[in-house]
């Protein structure tokens, strides 16, 4: 039982979705930092540094709206879908455009830097078709992630997800290997003959399996094609299965966190909105604290003998009788008699007539 308990979730789901919206909202820190984590991918991307990649990742605000999204669907919110739905398209915009131009601004220094092999190991990689398989292994099992840590109320994970499933860099390569792509259509790379590339491959790395073409672009850069004998050709299908990658993962994270919010029995709130709901937040929880000793303490015990005395008391015949008498005491009281005195007042007098009445509307 305590296993199934723990698939619940931990958190109210009004304070989880409060939490995971703040990071989704479209912010001018949130654009800050989507630029600046884009800028350190594409240099990680263009100089092979995996390192860089990784931290653009851990800057990457990239998953917030993402998670916006899946939350809003499963609260069924669905201007807050549309509106998430709209911040991620436009930050993947945002992000494609800043690799698309990163690569005019890193050209340069690649070739002042005497690099050889342009587009790097670690551009090709997310454009080839395995990685689309993989990627699909890695969002599944991310999501889960992705669900359960925002339950918790642990945003740390979010960073661990947000580097397993490698949101961002598909799409700065995307940008990237298209610019080159143009950059190759209008200054068109040589062709080394493939006798000399199987030479130069089999002296160099040893490979046994030299490719069929290997281009030079710019004197300097060589790249071989896997797919087709055409560098803009290759170029632009490694482009477009980059991005696929990257909205193939976004997709399964949504759909994957959607069961497991709905295994977490995360359901829709109708009434979180509502005054009583409000209210009941704001001053119920807080009154049955504070009167906590009242309903389940000690008080308790007394309050019940006393009520239980007084029950008995106005359950009874002679409840005139002793309503007459107390009311008596009180108006023969020396206390109250001085106070009505230094303030001109008349004591009250005992009226039967009246005694009788409050005991009837007693009874």
């Amino acid at each position: 039982q305590a296993f199934m308990d723990s698939m619940r979730a931990r958190l109210m789901v009004s304070q989880v979705y409060r939490s995971v919206m703040d990071k989704g909202r479209w912010t001018f820190d949130f654009v800050c930092f989507l630029v600046c984590a884009t800028i350190i991918a594409a240099v990680g991307l263009a100089t092979n540094s995996s390192v860089m990649t990784v931290a653009s990742m851990l800057l990457s605000p990239y998953m917030g709206p993402i998670l916006a999204l899946t939350f809003s669907w499963r609260l069924g919110r669905v201007k807050a879908v549309l509106r998430c739905a709209y911040n991620t398209l436009l930050a993947t915009g945002i992000i494609f455009l800043t690799g698309f131009v990163m690569l005019f601004v890193l050209i340069g220094p690649l070739l002042l830097l005497g690099v050889k092999a342009f587009p790097t190991q670690e551009m090709t990689d997310r454009g080839q078709h395995a990685s689309l398989l993989f990627g699909i292994i890695v969002a599944s099992a991310s999501a889960y992630g992705v669900s359960v840590s925002v339950l918790q109320g642990d945003h740390s994970a979010n960073v661990g997800v947000a580097i397993s499933a490698s949101l961002l860099p598909p799409v700065v390569n995307s940008g990237m290997l298209l610019a080159y792509c143009l950059m190759a259509a209008f200054r068109p790379p040589t062709l080394v003959s493939p006798a000399a590339a199987a030479a130069a491959n089999a002296t160099s790395a040893g490979s046994l399996n030299p490719p069929d073409c290997v281009y030079r672009h710019f004197d300097q850069f060589e790249f071989a094609p896997v797919y087709v004998c055409s560098v803009t050709s290759e170029l632009l299908i490694m482009s477009a299965q980059s991005m696929v990658l990257c909205l193939l993962n976004i997709i399964l994270i949504v759909l994957c966190s959607y069961f497991w919010l709905a295994l977490k029995e995360v359901a829709p709130d109708r009434t979180e909105r509502s005054d009583a709901n409000r209210e009941f937040f704001s001053h119920d929880i807080r009154f049955a604290r504070e009167n906590d000793d009242c309903l389940h303490g000690d008080s308790r015990t007394q309050l019940q003998s006393e009520y239980a005395a007084f029950r008995k008391v106005i359950s009874g015949e002679n409840i005139v009788e002793k309503f007459t008498e107390t009311l008596g005491g009180v108006m023969s009281d020396t206390n109250y008699r001085t106070i009505c005195a230094n303030s001109n007042a008349d004591p009250l007098a005992v009226d039967p007539s009246s005694a009788k009445r409050f005991a009837r509307t007693l009874s």
